[in-house]
């Protein structure tokens, strides 16, 4: 059925940027790859960053779920960061692990590092961390991209499942006019 639904869309699949021949596809029915999470068919590039994938099984702990004990109780919040040229010149020549900055300026704050990935896409990295407020969130991102290594950055503020359930019952009581309507 999978294979079907390849076909059907083309001889090529656009993967995370990449461009792969329908022959080097591989399915999954379901599973994670790169530490995220999918309900739902995917396909990887053979021998490919992504073709890295691990089924779920039970007890497995997947990279992003963060355990109720690790969790301070305070928001998260997902930043994504591209690097410019010359500060990936800079790795390139001298390779460093920056998860340590990146907990340094988490921890600054009073909150708390839950995870550090590289990325390909649109971002060159993502960061999970907890932050007392948005305030304390907007220190960190300030800090961040005043040393110019940066050339974007951005910071989304992330609901718990169970905070996204009580927004949508507050939002069965709101009326909203939409624009010329």
């Amino acid at each position: 059925m999978q294979d079907e639904v390849l076909r059907r869309r083309g001889s090529r699949l656009r993967v995370a940027g990449w461009v792969a021949p329908l022959q080097s596809i591989a399915t999954f029915a379901y599973g994670f790859v790169n530490g995220f999470t999918t309900g739902v068919p995917y396909a990887c590039p053979r021998g490919s960053v992504l073709g890295r994938t691990v089924p779920v099984k039970p007890g497995i702990r997947r990279p992003l779920e963060i355990r109720r004990e690790e969790a301070t109780g305070m928001p998260f919040y997902l930043a994504t960061f591209s690097y410019t040229p010359e500060a990936w010149s800079r790795l390139i020549n001298k390779p460093e692990d920056r998860r340590e900055v990146a907990r340094a300026l988490a921890e600054g704050i009073g909150g708390k590092l839950h995870g550090f990935w590289y990325a390909f896409g649109d971002y060159d990295g993502l960061v999970l961390f907890e932050a007392p407020n948005n305030a304390a969130a907007g220190a960190v991102a300030a800090r961040a991209f005043s040393g110019g290594a940066l050339k974007s950055y951005a910071t989304t503020v992330l609901f718990t499942v169970e905070e996204a359930v009580e927004m949508l019952k507050q939002a069965q009581h709101l009326t909203y006019q939409p624009p010329g309507g």
